[in-house]
């Protein structure tokens, strides 16, 4: 606001000014017998003259506080108590990455802390109920400071930027992919073909699914994805999910296994495992055109460009979006619930350590009580989901 009263106060000089020249000229030699026609003609002249260069002065320091205002967000003919717009406006990339990071680093001295105290509970038990106190007084004031965190978000004037922003984002990268996806000549576009036959589970298979989408974003090639016999529909990836191509699904053209060459038509792309050389553009690469912007609205910007794949991909088939709304209409979803995905079977002991349940409700606990700070809680619920039947039992027994 500083700069606006600036402006104000020159406009205000250069009027007070102009006043002193016209009270000089009435009042002043001007005004005297003595001065002849000619001489009293002159001056009249030179005085309009001057007047014309600081009215057209006061006119550009106006147009240049207009403008300035306008672009922060201000209104000249608004003052204190006057109802005025909403202020959508930007905040830095530093401002965004520093108060995300004040969060992160207050999770990470929470796990820390957490984390030595049970390891010295274990090992000191003449000490235990005094850690017992810490750990629970350290948890308290470490989600006052979340909750904080999450005020400061919400009241610091950039919501809307952040909701604007993540709508206008979006939407550009799915144009984007659309256009891709859709060439207006076919059977000339350049191809990227996948074959969705992985050996492995949905979600292994919709990773490898959009390693080829970002190569073939990054190569500016159709992907087309060949899913026919697919072991969750054999009827192929588009009965379940709407196609990825309304007018390019077919890989016409001279075939060549990766990399291939620029003038390359179609480019075969292997399993992500053993495809080499690796693509320059998967994770965690972000387009350069698009890093700041994604940087600045998000505090994970692969997880951001990833997701804009997945939407597009996993846009389900009218009959697949009935069943999903009606798993929420029967199941009662009703707010607060916290969700918590229990993997188990073959991922425990190969690619990851089992997890009791005791744990995932540590962190669900964890939730509510930080929650419940700013709002009130009728009832906790959460949702769990897991590939194995037993953690259902194991939850309502336990839990």
């Amino acid at each position: 606001m500083r700069v606006f009263f600036n402006f104000g106060k020159i406009l205000i000089l250069l009027l007070v000014l102009w006043l002193i020249a016209v009270f000089f000229i009435i009042g002043g030699p001007l005004g005297r017998s003595g001065d002849g026609d000619e001489v009293l003609a002159k001056k009249l002249l030179d005085s309009q003259t001057k007047n014309l260069e600081l009215q057209r002065e006061r006119d550009k320091l106006a147009r240049q506080l207009r403008d300035l205002n306008t672009n922060q967000g201000g209104d000249l003919n608004s003052g204190p108590g006057t109802p005025k717009d909403e202020v959508v406006a930007e905040p830095s990339l530093e401002y965004e990455e520093y108060r995300r990071r004040a969060s992160r680093d207050v999770r990470e001295l929470l796990n820390f802390v957490r984390g030595e105290l049970n390891a010295l509970a274990k090992h000191q038990g003449n000490l235990e109920e005094r850690i017992q106190y810490v750990k629970a007084e350290t948890l308290n004031h470490a989600q006052a400071v979340l909750v904080d965190l999450q005020l400061l978000q919400e009241h610091d004037g950039y919501q809307a930027w952040r909701e604007r922003e993540a709508v206008n984002l979006s939407g550009l990268v799915q144009d984007r992919l659309t256009a891709l996806q859709n060439p207006e000549d076919c059977s000339s576009a350049r191809k990227l073909l996948c074959n969705l036959n992985k050996g492995c589970g949905y979600g292994c298979q919709i990773h490898h699914a959009v390693y080829c989408f970002i190569t073939a974003y990054g190569t500016k090639r159709t992907m087309i994805l060949n899913s026919k016999g697919w072991r969750y529909n054999k009827k192929g990836y588009q009965e379940v999910f709407q196609p990825v191509s309304d007018t390019c699904t077919i890989a016409e053209g001279s075939k060549v296994n990766w990399p291939g060459s620029e003038n390359t038509q179609v480019v075969e792309l292997p399993i992500v495992d053993s495809v080499n050389p690796r693509p320059a553009f998967l994770p965690p690469s972000v387009p350069q055109d698009l890093v700041h912007r994604i940087s600045r609205l998000h505090g994970d910007p692969i997880v951001w460009w990833l997701g804009q794949f997945l939407k597009y991909m996993l846009r389900p088939q009218p009959h697949l979006q009935e069943m999903l709304d009606n798993t929420v209409s029967n199941t009662g979803f009703k707010g607060p619930i916290v969700g918590i995905h229990v993997r188990r079977t073959d991922k425990v002991g190969t690619e990851a350590a089992f997890h009791s349940v005791e744990e995932y409700m540590t962190h669900v606990e964890e939730w509510f009580n930080m929650y419940q700070l700013n709002h009130k809680i009728d009832k906790k619920r959460v949702f769990v989901a897991s590939d194995d039947p037993k953690v259902l039992a194991e939850c309502r027994k336990k839990i």
